[in-house]
This record gives C-alpha cells, structure tokens and sequence, in this order.
C-alpha cells in the first residue's frame, strides 16, 4: 500500500490526502486513449515540397506521445472520396496528403490509424477501400494492385474505422438512426467481406435530449455490425462574459470531466443492453466548445486554447484511462490546438507532454481519502450543480518500480500543500513536475514555457515529503519507494 498525505501547510493552506495501493492492478495503461485528429490536408504533418513527413512537427507529435491518429477528422470526413487522394501526386495536385501519406505519417508516429469513411459511401467503394489499405496485390484486388503500382507493396493492415463523422446531423440522408443504421450495415459486411478482423465504429447519439433514444435503439440493437460505439465530447454553452470573469464562467470545467465520465458509464450499460455484447466506446473527439456571445463562435479558437480548456482535456484523459469507464480509443481534436501551424506550444501542448513522459504502463489503484471540495453551479450544458473533491489522481507503475502519480487541483482560490508518504515502505527519492497558468483564459500567445517545475528533487523526511499544488495545476510526480 503507497499512500500519498496532503497534511497540514504553513499559512493555512487547504490539505488533503490520497491513497495509492501499487499492488492493486487496475490494467494496462491504454495507449490509444492518447489519440489526435488529422485534417484533410494533414495540417503540417507533411511536407509537399519533399513529399516527406515534416520533421519538425514529427517530433513536437513524439513529444505529446501521440499514439492514435484519426483521418480524415470533423467534417473533412463528410466531404472526403479516398479515390481523389490515392495516385502518382502529380495527378492530384490539390489532394498530396492523401492515403499513403498519411499510413507513412503514423509508421513514422507508431501510432495507430483510424480511418473515418465518408457517410455518402456505397458497400462497393467501402469495400474497395479495403482492398486499398488492407488487401494483398494480386488479380482479386485490383485496388491492391494499384497501390502496389505506386510504390506500396504491402498491405497497411489498418485495423480501426468509424462509419461517418456526427451522422445525426445529416438530417436529410439520415433522418433518423434507423435510416443510418440501414446504410451502415451493408457497408459494415462489404468491409468485413474484405478484410476480415477490422473493427467498425457506429455513431452513436448521446445527450443530445429524448430524441436520442430512437437512433441509439435503432443502431445498437441490430446485432450484426459494429465493435464500438463512437461519441464526442464538447462541453459547451459556457459564456464566459456573463460571469464576474473568465476564469468564474470556465470554472465548471474543473469538474467536467468526472461528469462526462458517469455519462460513459451510462452509455456503455445501455449499448450493452441493446447490443447484447462487449461494445465499448470510442470518444474520437473531444474538447472544449465555448460559445460566447451573441454570435454563436465568437472567440471560439480563443477559448479552445486557453489554459482552462487544456486542463479539462488532461483530466478527461485521466478519466478514460480508467478501465471502469471501458473507453477503447480518444482522439484529441485537433493537433492545431496544441502545436500551433508554426509549433508554437500552446496550453494543451505542456498537458499532454506531462502525460506522454510521466505514465508507466501499468495502472494501479488510487483513492483521494480526504481532499477539499470544490461547488459549481449549472454552467455548461453537461455541467450539472455537484459539489466534489478538488483533487483529481491517477496512478501508474513502471516496469522497475517507479511509482507515477497524476494530480490535478481543481481548486480555483487556492494551493494545496502535498506531504506524500508510503505505507510500509518509504520514499527514498522523488522528483516532480508541473504546469499551470496564471488564468484559465491564458492561451500562451507569447509561447513560454508552462512546465514551471521541471523534475526537481524533493528530499524525503522520514520516508515522506512534501510538495505544492497550485491552483488549477496539473502535477506528475515519481516516486522511487523500498
């Protein structure tokens, strides 16, 4: 048992504790929780002039540990024909991010594709897109043939794929989930048809009101397609002028996260009672989602990079690394927002770099036994009034022991003294980690560094020691522990 003790602090300081019980094995650390979104035109992944990976935002990508990459990404997907960007590049001049480019991009990542098929789809172009990707090149897929013509001889065995991007908005075509479901499930066996063992993701209508219920009955009860069900999560309706300031009007994103995550707990009880089966869910975008204002998306870019919405990200990905809440992938929207078009390091930038280089492989089980609360009131669309703890844990081991412990403080008025102990065992040595801002709004336009502590060693005392949180702080401490 390792235990982490927030005791008391100098000036009266808020305190809390926290326990972590290495022994108790949660799983693995989900490395494609870790995911991000590509554009159309692979938004600075490659370099049209030498028809190559752009180096430069290769390792800005390596450094936030990017291990899923989706494409194509938002409502690229809906207009998106695979055929205009496959071929010779100078057949498709305005198209050179294109299929092959973007399986090079993630064999350079190692991360792993997932690949949206455009909505308007027939059976035959899926599973032509198959033969693509997946297919061996010989005289039963001419498609194959045809990539091996253009220099990719083998297949890219592409495992993951997602039919249509927010369907339920296309009300014409899809009306109703019945009608979305009477596409998908032909193209779903046209796919299968041709590379068997690939995994197929249905969009799914969640918190959207009472009409949601049909689609998602309609969908999740046909027993014959789908793997995983696919959500985004966009808190939003916050309106941040109508607060005494920014940081009050975003202030219900400290605990958006532990609410969306009772909301994917819910999801994943119902789609397993209508599919009868293991359906676990694919969140394959989210973010922030500010609307301010009168007209609708103002300061809308603004907002999604400021340092409040980075922090909801960082805790949601703590959520979903969480077996409990049985999440398969995420995807980050988008790579723009963390490495600006010239690699700027905005908020979500420090975030996810935190994450990437402080995260062992094995979760073990974490507990806040005392902390203080936090209260917010009904700001943000999925934000309901709760009163919570203001510390947020995640805990994980490496494979020689070392101990790594995520924290957040949602605290927004004050620091948190951290004295950390280990319960039979004792703290021999321990560095530790942080980013934060002076506001939630901040969005790093001048480009400093928000990593304001940065592996320094705190001596133990006794076998414990003691570190400080600041408000709305992200936090990675390791822990070396006999």
């Amino acid at each position: 048992m390792v235990s982490v003790l927030f005791a008391s602090a100098l000036w009266g300081q808020e305190t809390a504790s926290v326990a972590i019980d290495s022994k108790t094995i949660l799983g693995p650390v989900n490395p494609m929780v870790f995911g991000n979104n590509v554009s159309g035109n692979g938004a600075g992944r490659w370099d049209p002039a030498t028809h190559s990976v752009q180096k430069d935002y290769l390792a800005a990508c390596k450094d936030i540990g990017i291990k899923l990459e989706r494409y194509p990404s938002g409502t690229d997907a809906d207009t998106y024909v695979w055929t205009d960007f496959v071929g010779p590049k100078e057949t498709r001049p305005k198209c050179l991010f294109g299929l092959d480019e973007w399986m090079t991009w993630c064999k350079a990542l190692g991360a792993e594709p997932l690949f949206t098929v455009n909505s308007h789809s027939t059976p035959q172009q899926a599973a032509d897109l198959m033969d693509y990707l997946n297919g061996p090149a010989d005289d039963a897929h001419p498609w194959a043939q045809k990539r091996a013509a253009w220099g990719h001889v083998d297949p890219y065995h592409v495992k993951y794929f997602e039919l249509g991007n927010e369907t339920y908005f296309e009300r014409k075509r899809f009306p109703t989930g019945a009608a979305y479901a009477d596409w998908a499930e032909p193209v779903d066996h046209a796919m299968r048809s041709r590379s068997p063992g690939i995994q197929i993701g249905l969009v799914g209508k969640f918190n959207w009101g009472s009409d949601s219920t049909e689609w998602n009955e309609s969908v999740f009860s046909r027993k014959t397609i789908g793997d995983f069900a696919v959500q985004h999560s966009y808190p939003n309706g916050c309106e941040p002028e109508n607060y005494a300031n920014e940081d009050v009007g975003m202030g219900a994103l400290m605990i958006a996260a532990e609410q969306y995550a009772a909301m994917y707990r819910r999801i994943n009880n119902r789609i397993q009672e209508l599919s009868g089966r293991d359906f676990p869910l694919a969140v394959t975008e989210y973010n922030g989602y500010f609307l301010a204002g009168e007209e609708k998306f103002k300061n809308y870019e603004y907002y999604l990079r400021s340092w409040g919405n980075a922090f909801f990200c960082g805790d949601l990905v703590r959520e979903m690394l969480l077996p409990s809440n049985h999440v398969l992938m995420a995807n980050y929207f988008i790579t723009d927002l963390q490495v600006g078009r010239r690699f700027q390091r905005l908020p979500a930038y420090f975030v996810y770099r935190l994450w990437s280089q402080h995260t062992g492989s094995t979760l073990v089980s974490s507990t806040v036994e005392a902390s203080p609360r936090v209260k917010f009131g009904r700001q943000i669309d999925i934000i309901r009034p709760t009163e919570t703890s203001a510390i947020s844990t995640l805990a994980s081991r490496r494979e020689n022991g070392t101990i790594c412990l995520m924290l957040f403080n949602r605290e927004m008025r004050s620091d948190i003294s951290a004295t950390i102990r280990v319960e039979g065992r004792a703290v021999v040595g321990a560095k530790y980690w942080q980013v934060t801002s002076p506001t939630l709004a901040n969005n790093n336009r001048d480009n400093a560094n928000m990593e304001t502590v940065s592996g320094d060693a705190v001596v133990p005392t006794s076998g414990s020691i003691t570190v400080n949180l600041p408000k709305f702080s992200m936090t990675a401490i390791e822990l070396d522990v006999r």
